[in-house]
């Protein structure tokens, strides 16, 4: 009986979108089993072939008991620990950074030590790989994959433009554009202001959908609008529509079909 190769990944498959879940199935597509959720990283029952890691600081940041410096430390004495136990370590590059977090040393020191550690890293674009080169020793023996991102097919779909505006009260005329994805303080959403105030088209709306992270760190949308200085957002408040909360599975089909453009974002 052929031996079937133990993919751990070890994040949660619910929150983030289905990224982690399509992943998982695509390994199990060809012929690996599968295994998700960060325990089974830290309590190490079990002894994967490959250990494919894509946020390293959901390890340290986001949780857990100790200081993030005593996190830190145990996520690489986990990832040291799987590799002594025979398992090869992958990285998918999705951030240089943690979110928020960008310039920190303890962060810096994080994703240094899983590049040592790493057997190849997957990048999603050329330019990945040049910006982590430019911030990051990576060695030139290290095996380093571009692979296109994959797709959101399996989210649901088939809502038509006319219902998706009915259900989110939007004009049937409005030429709609769509920002989804977390706001956070990094994104520019001042720029995105500034450059939505200088389209000239017709009936134009924006559309801004996902959750409001102002509640992790001190920034919060209001600011946005301070910095943008009150009178000018005053003039296309009227064209702005912001669904500031986590958006249903089920629901993205609506905001997608409602618009016309769409800038996406993690």
């Amino acid at each position: 009986m052929p031996l079937v190769p133990l993919v751990l990944l070890p994040h949660g498959i619910h929150g983030g979108g289905i990224y982690i879940r399509e992943l998982g199935r695509a390994y199990a597509a060809i012929g690996c089993r599968v295994v998700f959720n960060a325990d089974n990283f830290r309590e190490a029952l079990i002894a994967p072939d490959l250990v494919h890691l894509h946020w390293p600081e959901e390890h340290y940041r986001w949780g857990g008991n100790g200081t993030p410096k005593e996190r830190a430390a145990r996520f690489v004495e986990d990832i040291d620990r799987m590799k002594q136990g025979g398992s090869a370590i992958a990285w998918t590059v999705h951030n240089l950074a943690p979110h928020e977090f960008f310039g920190g040393p303890l962060d810096h020191e994080v994703y240094q030590a899983v590049i040592d550690r790493t057997d190849v890293i997957v990048h999603h674009c050329e330019e990945s790989r040049r910006l982590l080169s430019s911030l990051y020793t990576v060695p030139n023996a290290l095996r380093e994959l571009v692979l296109p991102f994959g797709h959101y097919g399996a989210y649901p779909r088939g809502i038509s433009r006319e219902d998706a505006r009915a259900r989110l009260n939007l004009p049937a005329d409005a030429f709609i554009y769509l920002h989804f994805g977390m706001v956070r303080e990094y994104k520019g959403m001042d720029l995105l202001f500034k450059a939505f105030s200088t389209l000239r088209v017709p009936n134009k709306m924006l559309l801004i959908a996902g959750r409001h992270m102002g509640y992790t760190s001190p920034w919060t949308f209001r600011s946005v609008v301070e910095r943008t200085r009150y009178a000018f957002f005053k003039r296309i408040a009227g064209r702005i529509r912001p669904y500031l909360e986590e958006v249903p599975e089920e629901d993205i089909q609506v905001f997608m079909a409602a618009a016309e453009r769409c800038n996406g974002s993690g």
